[in-house]
């Protein structure tokens, strides 16, 4: 569907590239790359890329291969190959129309990285999305774990796990295990950089255990184990209104569970905001389809405005003033992190984390506070004593 734009054309294109390996055997040759674009499905979307140009050839060579083969006048071969030109680029404005554009990078992201610029240590390092891993470095000057570059499974997999974590304890020592194994590891052989960059430790780790060590390690990050060391640099977690819509993505990394194979992730959607509310039920009603909501979380500007339903077994949305969709999450996606370190009280947050840039809705950064003390097993830290002194 992605390289074609619809079904009736893929099927036509496919039969055309039969005709053109008939009609010109060299066009074997061109198999491979269609067979990258269908392995799409399991290596990834970009991969479609590598498939287009090939149905494309099979379309317009196809036809008028087959044209010629019947000896068509030249007039139905032009009213053809149009047809053609039209039934194609369809979808593609259709597709277009649809869609909002939207900045990469927006003003009040990069308000807050400038915000950034002037708290963090030099040697800090961010722990943000890869797809504004960039951004970070470029306009708050400091390192970070993942960017459009360093984006691997394996790579991103810290990011996601602390994004969809169900609790500020399990993020924070993620966080601040992964800043001890990088002070152990050698700096990337990387030139012209004005000060090192730690390796990111957990490509090596997931490979070198087995799953069920693995899964363990991660489930040990449930308890109060590691503490803050003097000589680890800073360490900051961004999160953004950006990244709730690619909350989906987020939490199938994020959760993933090594032993199964697949993710445990919370479920995320979007439906459009012309669905309406039973506000006495907590029911939205898109067409005939209802949704039970346990909370609906209105989002504006300055204001952020929670209704409960506390009997309702269903969804949490979340409505954004001035958005066309509403965002709607089960109870392990609106749990997360990613989610509420972004929209609740910072306060709920703390011992672990101190909210240091507040641009809410669309930006938050939290400074992993330096907890210098030893962390006995079953150990509980409370918001109410100074642990950070």
């Amino acid at each position: 569907f992605f390289m074609a734009g619809n079904w009736p054309i893929f099927v036509a294109a496919i039969v055309g590239l039969v005709i053109v390996v008939w009609r010109r055997p060299s066009g074997v040759l061109l198999l491979p790359l269609l067979l990258l674009g269908l392995a799409s499905t399991h290596l990834g979307i970009r991969f479609t890329m590598y498939g287009g140009a090939i149905l494309g050839i099979g379309l317009a060579c196809g036809s008028a291969l087959l044209l010629q083969r019947v000896k068509a006048p030249r007039l139905i071969s032009v009213i053809v190959q149009l047809a053609i030109l039209v039934a194609v680029s369809w979808p593609i404005v259709k597709t277009v129309e649809a869609l909002e554009p939207a900045p990469v990078v927006d003003a009040p992201l990069v308000s807050a990285l400038l915000d950034l610029k002037q708290q963090a240590a030099a040697d800090a390092q961010v722990w943000v999305r890869w797809d504004i891993g960039y951004a970070v470095q470029y306009y708050a000057e400091r390192i970070t774990l993942v960017d459009g570059y360093r984006n691997s499974a394996e790579e991103i997999f810290p990011v996601t796990f602390v994004n969809a974590a169900p609790s500020p304890l399990s993020a924070y020592q993620m966080i601040v295990r992964n800043a001890q194994l990088q002070k152990l590891s050698t700096p990337l052989p990387i030139k012209g950089v004005r000060r090192p960059i730690s390796s990111n430790p957990f490509p090596d780790l997931i490979n070198q255990l087995s799953s069920d060590d693995f899964n363990a390690y991660l489930f040990d990050l449930k308890r109060p184990k590691v503490a803050w060391a003097h000589e680890l640099p800073e360490q900051y977690l961004l999160l953004d209104w950006d990244g709730l819509h690619k909350a989906h993505t987020v939490l199938n990394y994020g959760r993933w569970d090594f032993v199964q194979g697949k993710s445990a992730s919370g479920v995320f959607f979007e439906i459009p905001k012309k669905a309406k509310l039973n506000r006495q039920a907590g029911v939205l009603t898109l067409g005939s389809k209802p949704y039970p909501l346990r909370s609906l979380n209105q989002v504006s500007d300055q204001q952020f405005k929670r209704l409960l339903w506390p009997k309702n077994a269903g969804w949490h949305a979340i409505d954004r003033a001035g958005e066309g969709v509403t965002m709607l999450l089960d109870e392990a996606a609106y749990q997360s992190m990613m989610v509420q370190m972004l929209l609740a009280d910072p306060q709920a947050f703390a011992p672990y984390f101190e909210l240091v840039v507040d641009h809410f809705p669309d930006v938050r950064i939290y400074r992993v506070n330096p907890i210098l003390v030893d962390l006995p097993t079953g150990t509980s830290l409370f918001s109410g004593a100074n642990y950070g002194q």
